[in-house]
């Protein structure tokens, strides 16, 4: 590395264009001399021209050096290097920090919830808890192709992790699915960590995580998709019911709509559209 950096030729020819000796010049001794000079470069204040410190500047020329002498050995560069590039880019990044241009750029984009294609049943699911760890409930709904509501579920849980409660709201829903003979069935989460979790080997709940999978077997493993909560409302709403249970570990199957989920299932029907802001390069 200090060759590369400070002792061969054309690092050298870069170090004296800045008008600075490279630190082995300065002090050669020392086995962590090189730490100690870096650390303390970059932590200081000690400025390099009008526009730039060191600790700013020094990662980009460090970098340049490096990318110079590589192409050099694959026989890519054929310009002199030169000090200029490693100071626009470093004047170029800090610039963009300083104007918050690196933030990703949020657009204005609008859910709602699909129905599922004819002949088919959609179950959506979620959870809710007041806490990692705390009082916490799950919730699914059953719908067919138009909108219509079948069925739904919730149950509250004690002491439980968001993760775990998404498991169990999956393992409940496809039992239920596989009782009620819902078998085209399409299954929508907000949560992507559970879909990871489908497709991993040796990871948490994994005796839960093979029940789940044994389950979605029997239903002829119906789709599993992603979705933004903004279209998962009705469940929202059952699996925070669910949490303000006062019994724990029952499951609730309703014959009829509970009142608190009327709204939102008129407002599903009709694919009334809800804004949500989402990174214009990605969505997820």
């Amino acid at each position: 590395i200090e060759h590369i950096l400070f002792r061969c030729n054309y690092s050298r020819q870069i170090w004296y264009q800045i008008n600075s000796k490279d630190p082995f010049d300065l002090n050669p001794k020392g086995k962590d001399f090189l730490q100690i000079w870096l650390k303390k470069k970059l932590l200081s204040k000690e400025s390099f021209d009008k526009f730039l410190h060191w600790s700013d500047f020094l990662p980009f020329l460090l970098w340049h050096i490096w990318n110079f002498r590589n192409g050099i050995l694959f026989g890519k560069n054929i310009t002199p290097i030169n000090k200029s590039q490693p100071i626009n880019r470093a004047i170029e990044f800090l610039y963009l920090a300083k104007n918050n241009l690196l933030k990703p750029v949020k657009d204005t984009i609008y859910v709602k919830w699909e129905p599922p294609n004819p002949n088919f049943y959609k179950l959506n699911i979620d959870v809710a808890c007041a806490g990692n760890l705390g009082t916490g409930g799950i919730g699914g709904v059953f719908r067919d192709e138009r909108g219509n509501w079948i069925l739904d579920f919730n149950m509250g849980l004690n002491y439980a992790t968001n993760i775990y409660m998404e498991v169990l709201a999956l393992l409940h829903g496809v039992k239920i699915a596989l009782t009620k003979k819902l078998l085209s069935l399409v299954i929508e989460t907000d949560c992507i960590e559970l879909l990871n979790l489908l497709k991993s080997n040796n990871c948490l709940y994994q005796n839960l995580i093979d029940d789940c999978r044994y389950l979605l077997r029997r239903a002829t493993d119906p789709q599993l998709k992603h979705i933004y909560r903004e279209a998962n409302g009705v469940a929202d709403l059952l699996a925070k019911n669910g949490c303000s249970l006062d019994t724990f570990c029952n499951l609730q199957v309703f014959d009829v709509p509970p009142i608190f989920t009327f709204h939102a299932l008129k407002r599903d029907s009709l694919g009334t559209m809800w804004p949500r802001l989402s990174s214009c390069c990605n969505n997820s």
